[in-house]
């Protein structure tokens, strides 16, 4: 049902087996694969590999490889399961669909966003095809493209697509669950890179009344969303407004004990770049000491974020010596 939690970005693919291993439940992850491996020389061997068992073994070692770290042999398996299904005719079902979902979801975490993206598309068209696009399984597509297409930086795909997963919400009436705010979020974030402040925060502001008339306010996702809002604030020059909602995102992320952490330092940082704006070049100091201190506990102070950090703070530091000496 909609009124579920759609997939998140990392989407992992579905299948008995891996649900087993995430179950705890079941042979070791390395015993499976083991199991698999054989079943499937012992199908090659009798030629049966292109049966249904066959082709359930395939996408079962598929999910298996990809939970176990393995994408270059979930790809393999995946992509056979892929000729075995056209083979037999079966790929333009909803099986088929959901196949090439996680083929394309794979090929994006292995780099081809290329490859990833045109599977997406080809799961689309059967999703389509076969009536099943307002299926959660349809609507985790889309948020899968729209996803795929902001991180290249096509704002307007991304857009497109967030607005037909919003459009099937709307539908159902399943937008105000938290899944509902999480898809207004990911408007919101995509609106805010168009410069559209003002349609990103009427997104967020509807995600934040969601959360909070179904008590998912408290929660990571929320500080996130709180965060984002408060960046919004901040890009349309109300300053103030931003502190407020930055503060309380910390507040947030405090009781829940996720401060101390490297999103926690992004959060501080932003907190200092605004009190800059303020003029409070001591508060913008305090913050972004705090932001590195976090970076180093973290073991991030060398990664990009980190970095400018660091580089930030050297020249707020600087600054604040040079007016002592006036």
């Amino acid at each position: 049902a909609l009124g579920s939690d759609v997939p998140p970005r990392s989407t992992l693919l579905s299948s008995i087996g891996a649900a087993g291993l995430l179950d705890g439940g079941g042979p070791d992850a390395g015993a499976l694969r083991a199991s698999e491996d054989a079943a499937r020389q012992n199908h090659e061997r009798m030629g049966t590999l292109e049966t249904p068992a066959g082709l359930a073994l395939l996408s079962s070692t598929g999910s298996t490889k990809w939970m176990a770290g393995d994408s270059a042999g979930a790809l393999e398996a995946l992509l056979e399961a892929k000729r075995v299904r056209h083979d037999m005719d079966t790929l333009e079902t909803l099986d088929g669909a959901i196949l090439l979902r996680n083929i394309g979801t794979v090929k994006w975490a292995r780099g081809d966003h290329d490859g990833g993206l045109l599977a997406y598309a080809e799961a689309k068209a059967l999703y389509e095809k076969t009536g099943s696009l307002s299926t959660c399984g349809g609507v985790g597509l889309l948020l899968n493209i729209g996803f795929a297409k902001a991180d290249r930086d096509d704002v307007d795909g991304s857009l497109e697509a967030y607005d037909e997963a919003r459009g099937i919400f709307e539908a159902r009436g399943t937008l105000e669950f938290p899944s509902g705010a999480t898809l207004l979020s990911s408007i919101g974030i995509a609106r805010g890179y168009m410069g559209d402040q003002a349609g990103a925060l009427a997104a967020y502001q509807q995600a934040r009344c969601i959360r909070e008339r179904t008590s998912a306010i408290g929660s990571l996702a929320g500080a996130n969303l709180l965060r984002d809002i408060g960046i919004a604030h901040s890009a349309s020059g109300d300053h103030a407004s931003a502190l407020d909602i930055y503060k309380e995102a910390w507040q947030l992320r405090s009781e829940l004990g996720a401060h101390e952490t490297p999103c926690g330092a992004s959060l501080l940082s932003d907190i200092s770049e605004v009190k800059g704006k303020q003029g409070d070049l001591k508060g913008e100091i305090e913050a972004c000491r705090d932001a590195k201190r976090i970076c180093e506990c973290t073991g991030t102070l060398r990664s990009e974020g980190g970095l400018k950090v660091a580089q930030r703070l050297a020249e707020l530091e600087a600054v604040d010596t040079s007016a002592c000496w006036v």
